[in-house]
């Protein structure tokens, strides 16, 4: 756990960081979209799309789940969150050099909080050499770790 000045600390970066690429990538600053952003920059756990629209409102939010999985969508293409394909959720990217593209996340199973690894350049220069091998380009890579308190 965070304590309250990390996170708050975190989450301006994540906002400011959310920012910049959105004006990157040409998209709009919306209420919607900040609501959104700053609610996931508070997490250290994924989220589904109607887990977090339940967060926005109980904050006094008024989104509906349509929207916010359009925001998702805007935000997962700009590089700003992880798609936890095995729990169908989402979570905030806040390693600089990472993206939805090139992750390594640990699930941790008692806790369900996740930790952003830093895929190491000798695992990704292994998985180039197989792909090439293969005459396929690699489009992304994730890594899902599933683990539990040794």
């Amino acid at each position: 756990m965070l304590s309250m000045e990390r996170q708050v600390d975190r989450s301006k970066s994540y906002r400011d960081r959310a920012l910049r690429l959105l004006r990157q990538h040409h998209c709009r600053i919306t209420t919607p979209r900040l609501t959104v952003i700053d609610t996931l920059s508070r997490l250290d756990r994924p989220v589904t799309a109607y887990e977090l629209h339940h967060k926005i409102q109980t904050s006094g939010g008024r989104l509906d789940v349509v929207s916010i999985y359009r925001i998702l969508d805007t935000l997962r293409q700009c590089g700003l969150i992880y798609c936890v394909p095995s729990k169908n959720a989402y979570l905030p990217v806040f390693l600089e050099t990472a993206s939805d593209r090139l992750a390594e996340l640990v699930l941790h199973e008692d806790t369900e909080n996740v930790t952003e690894l830093r895929i190491p350049p000798s695992i990704l220069s292994e998985l180039e050499g197989q792909a090439k091998e293969l005459g396929i380009a690699i489009t992304s890579i994730k890594i899902e770790l599933r683990a539990r308190s040794a």
